[in-house]
């Protein structure tokens, strides 16, 4: 739980009205700031001066720790708030605030409430010139444990002239998680270049792109870097606000390699302190993967992967011993076990039980949800191995279609196979969901992605694991042109381009070169997180409606 919020105006008066301390030149290195006071509840009224007329000041039940949202490529966080909300209401009915518990309701109760936050974009579609971080939450009234961490990729001179006619950015020459085409797969991706649209030759991707969405090279991925680096700053300058408070990171997508990274640069900082004297490590106590692309596809084993695309695609990049292409099977095994172990360790450092029930405990049981709450039922109940700290949940979905692109394969598609978590180690620290079509969120049961299939087994199914198919990559001139800079690439283009519309005609034909890798057969995964207490199927947005899946 966090320490009730502080009051900057009491704070100010406290540290103004103190006089004014002595103190010998020896002491200064080891002396320290008083803590700043801590509000626990509020309330105002007229003095009466008649009896029974009591003025009640309710103490504020505290947030359960913080969460930071994280958003993947191409976006500005557009779940940000709606999972806002979701998070809010799910928290009100796990911790025991439901308005059929309390005997007051609202934010001085400690019921959360999400923030309001001032539109990035204007109606007609340009940036709002007033916003600023001073007025991006709206001032009114809430009462949320999330923080939206946001980040992207803005342009230089240089590079503006040299990539911006092939990316997309905003009139302030940014865009929120930089251009899709730099999602990556690894950590190390991060310090490479951005996409290599050469494929061979003259020929660039976006010739044989059968989607809608451009294919062009793209500016490093340096501020990915930066954005980890950032967000490890985020954790250190909460743990010198309060050392012990619960820190959950939400990543979707490409925020899963950055906040990975972030990771292991906060584990690399040295310990903060803070106001009382409290030592705290600089990395969060829980992580949740949604669609990370981390990849583990490996060519070889058990479940052998086609990763020649992806390697082809990293051809200019090499190790420190010279070896080209994607990084190997056994150091992305290694680096996700050492990420998993870095969370691991936070499990030790979970707040001892009874001193949160001191302040957070309601044993009313609520009538609509059925529960109490207790710290440690709430541990035995939806913590692994009963504890909520030093957990790392993976969500995937089966029929993400950009995760599963031959490139990137990773691990928020397909999940991670028993085989893999072996190879991968930190035992009791992972667990993961399935979201599927037909397959219930929230037991316990594996997954079969072939087998369990919504389409398996129906009749006048398609042949192949995709619905609709996979498109394959075929030749597209006007692309071709485009995606060529070259004077001599345009004309090798035209005079090969009987040839080529020949060639990838053949090929999806045969059922190559398509953009979706299939999973190898066989392939399970164990939904193995918590059981909800209500398992719900999945749902996905139609024309802004919901519809079960």
């Amino acid at each position: 739980m966090t320490d009730s919020f502080l009051d900057p105006p009491l704070m100010a008066t406290a540290h103004r009205d103190q006089p004014a301390a002595k103190v010998n030149a020896d002491d200064v290195a080891v002396s320290r700031p008083a803590p700043p006071p801590i509000v626990v509840g509020r309330g105002e009224g007229v003095t009466m001066f008649a009896k029974n007329t009591p003025l009640i000041c309710i103490k504020q039940l505290p947030l359960p720790g913080i969460v930071i949202f994280v958003h993947g490529v191409n976006s500005e966080g557009e779940w940000f708030e709606a999972s806002e909300e979701g998070l809010c209401k799910g928290l009100n009915r796990r911790l025991g605030r439901l308005d059929d518990q309390m005997m007051y309701h609202g934010i001085d109760a400690g019921q959360l409430t999400p923030a309001k936050y001032t539109e990035s974009v204007t109606p007609d579609g340009f940036l709002n010139p007033k916003l600023w971080s001073g007025n991006y939450i709206k001032p009114e009234p809430s009462f949320s444990p999330v923080i939206h961490f946001r980040w992207g990729y803005r342009a230089t001179a240089a590079e503006l002239k040299e990539y911006g006619d092939k990316i997309f950015l905003n009139e302030k020459d940014y865009w929120g998680g930089g251009p899709f085409t730099n999602g990556c797969a690894s950590l190390p991706d991060l310090w490479h270049g951005g996409l290599d649209d050469r494929t061979m030759g003259w020929m660039t991707v976006q010739g044989i792109n059968p989607t809608n969405r451009p294919l062009y090279r793209a500016p490093p991925r340096a501020y990915g870097v930066l954005a980890a680096l950032r967000l490890a700053r985020l954790i250190e300058s909460i743990r010198s606000m309060q050392a012990d408070v619960p820190i959950t990171v939400v990543c979707h997508s490409q925020g899963n390699i950055v906040g990975l990274t972030a990771a292991f640069f906060g584990d690399a900082f040295p310990d903060v302190e803070d106001p009382w004297g409290r030592s705290g490590h600089c990395v969060a106590d829980a992580y949740v993967l949604a669609n990370a692309p981390y990849s583990l596809a490996n060519a070889d084993g058990p479940n052998k992967s086609d990763t020649f695309m992806d390697s082809w695609s990293q051809r200019a990049t090499k190790d420190g011993s010279g070896r080209r292409g994607r990084q190997t099977y056994a150091a992305r095994t290694k680096t996700f076990g050492t990420f998993l172990s870095i969370i691991g360790a936070r499990k030790a450092y979970e707040q001892p039980a009874d001193k949160i029930d001191e302040d957070m405990e309601n044993e009313r049981v609520s009538p609509t949800s059925k529960r109490s709450y207790a710290a440690q039922e709430d541990r035995a109940r939806h913590g692994l191995n009963e504890s909520t700290y030093g957990r790392v949940t993976a969500y995937c979905c089966p029929h993400d279609q950009v995760i599963s692109a031959v490139t990137v394969q990773g691990i928020g598609w397909r999940g991670i196979s028993k085989h893999e978590l072996d190879d991968i180690g930190a035992a009791g620290i992972l667990t993961q969901r399935v979201f599927a079509s037909g397959f219930a969120v929230g037991v316990q049961k594996p997954y079969r992605y072939w087998e369990d299939d919504w389409r398996h087994g129906k009749q006048g199914t398609k042949p192949g694991f995709w619905y609709p198919p996979s498109p394959p990559a075929k030749f597209n001139l006007v692309g071709a042109i485009r995606g060529n800079e070259s004077v001599f690439g345009v004309a090798a283009t035209l005079v090969t381009a009987p040839l080529l519309f020949v060639v990838t005609g053949i090929s999806s034909a045969l059922n190559m070169l398509r953009v979706n890798a299939d999973p190898p057969k066989g392939w399970i995964v164990v939904a193995d997180a918590p059981a909800l207490d209500e398992p719900f199927p999945p749902k996905a947005l139609r024309f802004g409606k919901s519809v079960e899946t």
